[in-house]
């Protein structure tokens, strides 16, 4: 929040905040959106191989079939791509946020990869 804002503006975010909401100024999200810095998930190549597999459809055991590794592995990549993408606001909570995801970052396979 910028200081300029008032005293109603902060006492609302101060709330949002208290109950697990983000709160940000559409000045400072607009910003933030343009700035891939602060949105990037910063994903290994690895995980970028299995979102990019995953997010399109494919199941846990045909991704770890492609890349010769345990379902399980793919289970664990899953959950720390979803927590990478939380952690900059971009949500993946579902397999169409991860797809979403895929496709903002050109990552989905069959996009052009």
């Amino acid at each position: 929040m910028r200081k300029q804002e008032p005293a109603e503006a902060l006492i609302a975010a101060i709330r949002d905040v208290h109950e697990g909401r983000v709160a940000m100024s559409f000045d400072l999200a607009a910003a933030l959106e343009g700035d891939r810095a602060f949105t990037d998930a910063h994903l290994t190549e690895r995980e970028k191989q299995v979102l990019g597999l995953y997010a399109t459809g494919a199941t846990a055991a045909e991704v770890a079939h492609v890349l010769g590794i345990a379902s399980r592995t793919v289970a664990v990549y899953v959950q720390r791509i979803r927590q990478k993408y939380t952690e900059v606001g971009r949500h993946a909570r579902t397999r169409t946020d991860l797809y979403l995801r895929a496709q903002e970052d050109r990552l989905a396979e069959g996009n052009g990869q």
